[in-house]
């Protein structure tokens, strides 16, 4: 039996159906070290895009949970792969910076109230003795 919305039109991706793709996609990242972009089983298995996870983790919160787990398989997946050099290290790096909040360590300047600070460093002096 297929579910209706509001306005009485059929859904087509039910919470059923949306869950049995989540766990197809878990299932498919444990099947092999290979499966790592979870796109390639999106398009490969009926041309799901990336959005359509987006709007089926907003209406299905059992499917959020589902996703976060892959996304961690994923992530784990090419940090394991750029350490054993298996991966491309700087493409590692670009997939780990944008799809899984990575980020390079910055420098902050940090003063007192707005105010500048100066700490000035003193290079002793060593005498003959070595003192």
């Amino acid at each position: 039996m297929m579910a209706k919305n509001k306005g009485g039109r059929p859904l087509i991706w039910t919470e059923e159906k949306v869950m049995k793709l989540g766990n197809d996609l878990f299932n498919w990242m444990l099947e092999s070290q290979d499966n790592i972009w979870m796109e390639t089983f999106l398009y490969e298995n009926g041309d799901i895009y990336p959005q359509f996870i987006s709007e089926m983790c907003i209406k299905y919160p059992k499917f959020t949970e589902l996703i976060k787990k892959v996304k961690k398989i994923q992530e784990g997946k090419i940090v394991n792969g750029a350490l054993k050099h298996n991966l491309n290290p700087t493409m590692s790096i670009f997939l780990l910076k944008n799809h899984h909040g990575y980020r390079d360590k910055q420098e902050q300047d940090i003063n007192h109230k707005g105010e500048n600070i100066v700490i000035n460093v003193i290079k002793p002096n060593k005498n003959n003795n070595g003192d």
